[in-house]
């Protein structure tokens, strides 16, 4: 359907802008059509010269990493590289610090007038 309503809006005279391709992204990939959304992608990518926000590629990532495609489709090349990636891989490395254990002899700014 998404598709027929691109087809119906371009055969208006009207033509897409990055916000509707980011919306259309968006669409394919919560309904797991990672085909459809890398070629929404390109085509994106080919008439505006940038690829859409990272809210629309936001469920297209997720997919892509959760099915082990992001350097088969070259989401990387077409998207530039993922913001969160820092986050994702300092999450594994510094999990422990944050938890119970990790922390048992930190001194919270809260609880040092606790501890006076």
């Amino acid at each position: 359907r998404a598709l027929q309503f691109k087809e119906r809006v371009e055969g208006s005279g009207r033509n897409f802008d990055v916000h509707s391709y980011g919306s259309l992204i968006g669409h394919y990939a919560k309904h797991r059509q990672v085909g459809s959304a890398i070629m929404m992608l390109k085509e994106c990518v080919a008439v505006h010269d940038s690829p859409p926000n990272e809210y629309s590629l936001n469920a297209l990532r997720r997919l892509c990493r959760h099915q082990d495609l992001t350097e088969h489709v070259g989401l990387n090349e077409l998207a530039g590289p993922d913001p969160l990636e820092w986050r994702r891989e300092g999450e594994a490395i510094y999990k422990r610090e944050m938890s119970k254990t990790g922390r048992r002899g930190v001194l919270l700014p809260g609880n040092k007038s606790v501890h006076i």
